[in-house]
C-alpha cells in the first residue's frame, strides 16, 4: 500500500496496417466505377444502333452491314 504508483497508457496505432487496405478498397471502387460506366456506354451505343436499324456485324471490324 505504500509503492507509488505507475500508471501506464497504451495508444493503439493501427494506421499504419489500415492504409494499404484503405487504398486497395478505393482503387479497387474507382477501377469498378470505371467498368460500369464503360458497360452502360456501350450500352447506349448498342440501343442507339438498334433504334436506327444499323447492325454492327461482329468480326468484320465494326463495319456497318
Amino acid at each position: 500500500p505504500d509503492e507509488p504508483v505507475y500508471t501506464v497508457v497504451l495508444e493503439r496505432d493501427l494506421g499504419a496496417r489500415r492504409l494499404p487496405a484503405a487504398l486497395i478498397t478505393v482503387a479497387s471502387g474507382i477501377i469498378f466505377a470505371i467498368c460500369i460506366y464503360l458497360l452502360h456506354e456501350r450500352d447506349k451505343l448498342l440501343l442507339r444502333n438498334r433504334t436506327e436499324g444499323e447492325t454492327v456485324a461482329a468480326g468484320d471490324g465494326g463495319a456497318v452491314t
